[in-house]
């Protein structure tokens, strides 16, 4: 199984309790419409508030299911993104977006199922002066996000972790959920000491 599916089938939470050096991003960033979860490398961009040029011009780019991780100035009051650039989004190998920023035409991208967490929508649309940078490292959520990060986001967040680390963070998390479900198990059937039997601390 790929590290990207071994990722997508745990929990952003138990991926932060494994991993020390993982990052968890604002609350405020949170999944628009009924968005997926999801993860996947991450393709980074940063725009001047409330533009978009830059976003266009990597649209044109190939993607393989990386997820694209955008500094968009944490502005509100201007859309950077919509349902055209999701088609073309989707149609380019990306798995979904994650910008500190606004976003519109929130029914649309329902229906073209690419998923999307962002700070905020807005109904005004953006300017496309530019500049903008891509492959950088930026901020989004609060969090440092470098090119080739692994990014995951589900209904609890998201979270980001280090290539350096996702091996060990892996192997951490799928024995905590594992652990935690052992537990849930026992609770379940009456048991009521499990969690201090095998010294987690559960929520």
């Amino acid at each position: 199984m790929s590290i990207r599916d071994r990722l997508a089938g745990i929990g952003t939470a138990s991926l932060y309790e494994a991993a020390c050096n993982a990052a968890s991003m604002s609350a405020s960033i949170r999944p628009v419409g009924a968005s997926r979860g999801f993860a996947g490398r991450a393709a980074t961009a940063r725009t001047p508030a409330g533009d978009n040029l830059v976003l266009h011009q990597l649209l044109r780019m190939r993607f393989d299911t990386e997820v694209l991780v955008v500094d968009a100035g944490q502005a509100v009051d201007r859309a950077v993104w919509g349902e055209v650039m999701s088609v073309a989004a989707k149609a380019a190998g990306l798995s979904g977006l994650i910008v500190d920023g606004a976003i519109r035409d929130v029914g649309s991208i329902a229906k073209v199922g690419f998923p999307i967490y962002a700070r905020g929508v807005a109904v005004p649309g953006p300017s496309k002066y530019g500049p903008g940078q891509v492959d950088c490292v930026v901020m989004c959520g609060g969090v440092k996000v470098c090119p080739g990060d692994w990014v995951v986001a589900d209904a609890d967040g998201v979270v980001v972790i280090a290539e350096r680390d996702i091996n060990e963070v892996l192997v951490r998390a799928e024995q905590r959920e594992a652990a935690e479900y052992a537990i849930m198990e026992r609770l379940a059937s009456g048991i009521s000491n499990t969690c201090e039997e095998l010294g987690l601390a559960q929520t």
